[in-house]
């Protein structure tokens, strides 16, 4: 999938026109500041960082991240109507 079919629904439509239309190169802190990042670190913290994240990701439950992952996923392509299916199903 590309960039014009991704960018507005992490950014939103104004600011995925404005980047896609004007060609603008977004900055590490205007990625950051778009929700286009989650973060924004120096190049010399890059490798403690990314080593902290994925300890804290093995560390935690083995379930839980995949499927929040693929639940993300989901709602993202369907527009959030699957998790009330979803809580119907599950409330029996």
């Amino acid at each position: 999938m590309g960039a014009a079919y991704l960018l507005p629904r992490v950014i939103g439509l104004g600011r995925a026109s404005e980047l896609l239309l004007l060609g603008e190169t977004a900055t590490a802190q205007r990625a950051l500041a778009i929700g286009l990042a989650n973060a924004v670190v120096e190049d010399s913290e890059l490798s403690a960082q990314t080593s902290s994240v994925a300890r804290r990701l093995a560390e935690g439950p083995a379930l839980a991240p995949g499927e929040s992952s693929h639940r993300a996923r989901r709602e993202s392509r369907q527009g959030g109507p699957s998790m009330r299916r979803t809580h119907r199903i599950s409330r029996g």
